[in-house]
């Protein structure tokens, strides 16, 4: 789904989805959100055929087929058919099948299957716990009133891991320390945890992350705090569990584990989290690196989710809510590449784009202090480039370097990035920014033609650099000049395709390729944009001779302000003469002018129709046309061209009158350049 969306629970307040982002222009409300199930909320599995339908749960087995349309919610928890009494994790584990459209697996002490969403089920595991009686007699309280809400359940299955690459391998995992896997769709089970070297027994196996390539690869997450083991627990195997490898160290992670992944493409890129915030690794586990709070909390993280198509990473927390990293492609590029940290200037690759269209938020536009507004995407190519600070010189007598065998530890994220826009840091005026400091920037279609320039302020590390996806425009009529390098005006939204932006900064350069997509929810092809822009680039026309009339307007402006500061030696009589003169010239200036735009120094509304207000009709005609923006469009830019070449035979008219008459009148012959200074006596 485009924008895709995020699935889970929160304790005592039920399970949810909601958007990764929005293309809504108020930012991600809570009104986004949609509670599917109430009770306390867990893992959420939406049907991925039609996503209006999908499996919720909540403590102690209770499982819903949930209807988002409606709110129907069919309860279908497990039946042992036998009347064996099941054992239901507070958080139990559950899976859907992979390739199947409506089969899923459920865990109490057993593994049940469904094939029909949850209408009838099959067990296929014989008990996969110890199956520690002296563990299950939460209903003997030593309190005055029994506290058994199933969250003191033990002896239960609380991960199932199906293989996407075999559909008959399974791993499961359970509360009191077993991992389990079948190779034959739960015929038979192998218990591997005697084979995990270092593994605390009885621990919890919460999480275990399965490769998408390789059906005999697998990460299992151990945990033991709730026996005072607080060490880092994370164990690899590559052969279906024959042997294994401890991953986590606890000199660079320094809590307990909950969760891990995996990236689809780069199979040693891991993110990993703990009760202490967010590691990653691009070294298959060899190594690991934590985000500083300055980036991602140091909150306890439960869960993580790599997305298949968009490269970004969700990541859910205990009291600090849903994350989502929206580009994790630089960290694949240091996971193929690790040399790429050693570069001075660099570009990290760009994730797809889309030309989106935004609304507005649902609800109310201006809100109070109550409504939660989270950060959303904005509708542009967001560039992740590096600036290596420059090496500071040890001042000291006697520099000592310790020697290490240990291979060297990649530093990644370290700090917030840079979010200055396309101008420049707010708290720097534009003349305060000097050129050494300025990043400039090219964007090249796939022929190499430079469409649009640009430049940005960087600092040394980490700069986020922002393309609005349009092309080279043209400049309106203006009171202002343009400064000496300033940006190119935006113009109309560039085709789909391949672009490359280009970086030049102190001698340094890089380059980054991306791609731009159309929005795929509105229904519009790349010929209809080519006829859009073809109306635009003829429309841009006659913004360009509108732009060049109104300039020599203001042209004359600075000449006459020429003309009278070298006059000042002049005659009185002359003075007033010149004056004169200029008073009337000025006067058909500003005649001319209004006709463009408004007068500069208006107060409060006008509703008088000038070029300006032409020019910005016709803009709206065509930047919010799917395709051939049509007749009203055509008949609008008509009037506007008609406008345009009205004002400028206006202003030919009074060049080659007015202001040639005024010239010629002018004699600077006639009143000393420089004043006359007598000898002093």
């Amino acid at each position: 789904e485009y924008p895709y969306n995020l699935y889970g629970g929160m304790q005592d307040n039920g399970s949810w989805v909601g958007p990764a982002f929005v293309l809504k222009s108020g930012g991600i409300r809570n009104g986004d959100w949609q509670e599917l199930y109430f009770g306390d909320g867990f893992d959420v599995l939406p049907r991925l055929s039609d996503t209006r339908y999908g499996w919720a749960m909540s403590q102690g087995g209770n499982l819903t087929y949930y209807d988002r349309l409606t709110g129907f919610n069919k309860f279908i928890k497990p039946v042992h058919p036998d009347n064996i009494r099941l054992r239901f994790n507070w958080n139990a584990g559950i899976a859907a099948v992979p390739g199947s459209d409506c089969s899923i697996y459920y865990g109490s002490q057993f593994v049940h299957r469904s094939d029909d969403c949850g209408t009838s089920w099959k067990v296929i595991s014989p008990d996969l716990t110890t199956n520690d009686t002296t563990k299950q007699k939460q209903n003997k309280s030593g309190g005055l009133t029994i506290d058994a809400t199933t969250a003191e359940n033990n002896t239960t299955i609380i991960s199932i891991a199906p293989s996407p690459v075999d559909p008959k391998t399974i791993w499961v995992g359970t509360d009191d320390g077993n991992v389990q896997l079948t190779r034959d769709g739960g015929l038979s089970w192998n218990n591997l945890v005697s084979k995990m070297p270092g593994c605390p027994a009885f621990a919890w196996i919460p999480q275990i992350e399965v490769s998408s390539s390789n059906a005999a690869e697998a990460y299992v997450v151990v945990n033991n705090y709730r026996r005072n083991d607080w060490k880092p627990y994370v164990f690899h195997t590559a052969d279906y569990g024959a042997t294994w490898k401890q991953i986590a160290n606890e000199k660079e992670i320094t809590s307990y584990v909950q969760c891990i992944v995996q990236d689809p493409v780069e199979s040693g890129l891991l993110f990993l989290g703990a009760d202490d915030g967010l590691y990653v690794s691009t070294d298959h586990g060899d190594h690991w690196t934590h985000f500083s709070a300055k980036v991602f909390p140091k909150a306890s993280t439960s869960d993580l989710k790599i997305h298949p198509t968009d490269h970004s990473l969700a990541i859910s927390t205990f009291g600090r809510s849903l994350w989502v990293m929206d580009n994790i492609l630089p960290f694949r590029e240091i996971t193929h590449n690790n040399s790429i940290l050693k570069k001075t200037f660099v570009f990290y690759p760009a994730s797809p784009t889309v030309e989106a269209s935004y609304r507005s938020v649902n609800g109310t536009r201006f809100t109070a202090d109550g409504e939660f507004i989270g950060a959303n995407r904005g509708g542009r190519a967001d560039l992740l480039l590096y600036v290596k600070p420059a090496e500071k010189k040890d001042t000291s007598k006697i520099a000592v370097k310790e020697k290490s065998t240990a291979k060297k530890k990649p530093v990644i994220l370290d700090e917030p990035l840079n979010t200055d826009t396309i101008t420049v840091d707010s708290t720097k005026k534009k003349k305060d920014i000097k050129d050494k400091d300025l990043g400039k920037f090219y964007v090249l279609n796939a022929d190499g033609d430079t469409l649009r320039y640009f430049n940005q302020k960087l600092t040394e590390k980490w700069n986020r650099v922002v393309w609005d996806l349009r092309e080279k425009g043209v400049r309106f009529p203006s009171r202002s000049e343009p400064a000496t390098d300033a940006d190119d005006p935006a113009g109309q939204y560039v085709l789909p395709g391949k672009y490359k932006i280009v970086a030049l900064y102190n001698g340094l350069k890089d380059s980054v390729n991306m791609t731009v997509a159309l929005d795929p929810r509105l229904k519009i092809s790349s010929a209809d944009i080519d006829a859009r822009n073809s109306m635009f680039k003829a429309f841009h026309q006659d913004v360009e001779l509108a732009q060049k009339s109104f300039k020599a307007l203001q042209d004359v402006r600075k000449d006459l302000k020429i003309i009278e500061s070298i006059m000042v030696n002049a005659p009185d009589s002359t003075k007033n003469n010149i004056k004169d003169l200029q008073k009337t010239l000025i006067g058909k200036i500003e005649s001319l002018e209004v006709k463009f735009m408004e007068p500069e120094d208006v107060k409060g509304y006008t509703n008088e129709l000038n070029l300006g207000t032409y020019l910005s009709s016709t803009v709206d005609y065509l930047n919010t046309s799917l395709g051939d923006p049509g007749s009203n469009a055509r008949d609008m830019m008509k009037k506007s061209h008609e406008e345009v070449q009205k004002l400028a035979a206006d202003v030919n008219s009074f060049l080659d009158k007015d202001w040639s008459e005024f010239k010629s009148k002018i004699d600077l012959s006639k009143w000393p350049l420089f004043k006359k200074i007598e000898p002093l006596k």
